[in-house]
């Protein structure tokens, strides 16, 4: 198993997500295409982490006699091959429906050092650092409370059906988000709105590690709201990307697309990883106890009840307090920023046109 996920998430999963996701940068030179192309990758994730989070939880949990619940280890594996399957399908479909519209001119080889100079350069890059922090920070809080949400629901609120409705609500904002997620964009700036969406999701979020609700319904509307602010921010997400792709053009004269990618990519699978581990690590600091293979579940102390539901509503305020002030503070790219860069691009590409 540690093999093959490795494999799966640090060789096979990164060799096709980075090349497309860099895509998006060739399907089309319109901005608010690309924003329309991010909406629509995040609905693609969103529409595949349904059968994820809402079916599989009914799948491999039972019920014990005394209202208990347990997994069932054997269900793993064929949930593993299903989703495996489905993957496959899709990403050939993808391959041979994608058509990159944009031509780029190749760039000669150079030798090793050239890679790591530019890394460095990227890496003096505001906008990148600032789109990586903020990325840290929401998967970080998007992460660690799915991974957490398993134990609130199964045993603060005794309840894993409300875990499923609870994984459904959350889509409900970014279904709401995604016809006027690229009409708000490019009215009012994608820096904009996403500022007023965190502040809205650190609002809620703090709400609910304040009032400690004991009711599944009560917190599955709170969360529901949190969510509305940032159905925006995952919405447009990626389109981020190419603002920064066309800043650093801008700055450098040196179009990167698929190196400003991978150094983002990289850095999601960084927080992805320190999300895992920080849950494993909350779940042993608030002295939560596993039942063993096919024995009945264990009755959790009072204390590491609270400690899980802190974990779960106290973390994602945090973080998207840091979103926050990461895209105040330190974020360049504002709508008049954006439309700046694509005119100076723009005209440069006249002017090469006229010369050529």
């Amino acid at each position: 198993m540690f093999i093959t996920y490795l494999l799966w998430g640090s060789v096979c999963y990164t060799a096709a997500n980075i090349p497309y996701g860099s895509m998006a940068s060739v399907i089309s030179a319109d901005p608010s295409h690309r924003t329309s192309l991010s909406t629509f990758r995040s609905l693609g994730g969103m529409f595949a982490a349904i059968p994820i989070m809402v079916i599989s939880p009914m799948i491999l949990f039972r019920t014990n006699e005394n209202g208990s619940q347990t997994v069932v280890p054997e269900r793993f594996t064929l949930m593993a091959l299903i989703f495996g399957g489905m993957a496959m399908v899709f990403y050939l479909l993808c391959y041979g429906l994608v058509t990159e519209r944009v031509q780029l001119p190749n760039k000669k080889k150079e030798n090793g050092a050239g890679f790591f100079q530019l890394v460095g350069v990227l890496l003096k890059n505001k906008a990148l650092l600032g789109i990586i922090g903020s990325a840290l920070a929401m998967l970080l809080a998007q992460l660690l409370t799915q991974a957490m949400n398993v134990y609130l629901f199964a045993d603060y609120f005794k309840s894993v059906e409300m875990m499923s409705i609870n994984s459904l609500a959350s889509f409900i904002p970014m279904l709401v988000m995604a016809p006027i997620a690229s009409k708000l964009s490019k009215r009012f700036g994608k820096k904009e709105c996403s500022i007023v969406g965190v502040a809205i999701a650190f609002v809620f979020s703090t709400l609910l590690f304040v009032l400690h609700v004991d009711n599944a319904v009560a917190y599955v509307v709170l969360t529901l709201l949190a969510s509305i602010g940032i159905g925006f921010f995952n919405m447009v997400i990626w389109a981020f990307i190419t603002d920064i792709i066309d800043y650093q053009e801008v700055q450098t004269g040196s179009r990167d697309d698929g190196t400003v990618y991978a150094i983002y990519s990289f850095s999601r699978k960084a927080g992805q990883a320190l999300a895992g581990g920080i849950g494993g690590v909350a779940l042993g600091m608030i002295g939560y106890v596993s039942s063993t293979a096919g024995a009945e579940a264990v009755e959790q102390s009072q204390q590491t009840l609270d400690g899980i539901y802190n974990v779960c509503t106290g973390a994602p305020a945090i973080a998207y307090l840091v979103v926050l002030l990461l895209f105040i503070f330190v974020y360049p790219l504002g709508k008049n920023e954006v439309e700046k860069n694509v005119a100076i691009l723009q005209e440069r590409r006249e002017k090469a046109e006229a010369t050529a």
